[in-house]
């Protein structure tokens, strides 16, 4: 009976952890106020630190997990290592079946980025333009698909198309990594339609 349990166990972790989507919010618990969570270059305690995070860290955004789910991705400075799952708590609200709107979403060549969207605006914004303010008129998942997700936005007349796809993605100017690509199709007054593809982060940078 006891072999039979251990067996049980082992199976239902990893599908429990599979069935909450990354990526996701996080923060640090369970280490002392005068220690940190170290951040490593690769899922194992052996691996060589190249950071920490804060005893009391919030929102650490967790990309993906190692395969034992036991390690997570995370951005620190300009690039990515590996945190112990033990030391990190979900945050609510991020279960299989929701998602979770980025706080901003960014690309380069040309330099441009969107922001506002986990309220009732989309603002587009690029280096060299006064940024465009969208209202949000629409924002859905796909049926049967929780990996991509929608906003649509209006101003006057023009409006932006934004779609979500949980999958991994590279800003092309540094090694951090991101859980959230995006495509859009937005309508300016100075520039005309614009298609831009990027990254997005689910905490502010």
């Amino acid at each position: 009976m006891k072999t039979l349990f251990l067996i049980v166990f082992t199976v239902l972790i990893p599908l429990h952890l599979s069935a909450n989507p990354f990526p996701a919010l996080y923060n640090v618990t369970g280490v002392a106020s005068d220690d940190v969570l170290n951040v490593r270059a690769a899922p194992h305690a052996g691996a060589e630190k190249i950071g920490a995070l804060s005893y009391a860290q919030t929102q650490v955004e967790v990309v993906s997990t190692s395969d034992d789910h036991t390690w997570g991705l995370v951005n620190i400075g300009e690039g990515a290592g590996w945190v112990s799952m033990a030391y990190l708590q979900r945050l609510p609200g991020q279960e299989w079946g929701s998602f979770n709107m980025p706080a901003g979403c960014y690309g380069t060549e040309p330099f441009w980025s969107v922001t506002g969207m986990q309220g009732d605006q989309i603002i587009l914004e690029e280096t060299s333009d006064t940024p465009f303010t969208y209202h949000l008129i629409a924002s859905m998942s796909s049926i049967g698909n929780i990996g991509s997700h929608w906003l649509v936005g209006e101003n006057g007349g023009r409006n932006i198309h934004i779609t979500f796809r949980r999958t991994s993605c590279h800003d092309g100017m540094s090694d951090r990594e991101y859980g959230l690509a995006v495509d859009l199709y937005a309508d300016t007054d100075d520039n005309g339609p614009l298609a831009l593809t990027g990254c997005c982060l689910l905490a502010p940078q």
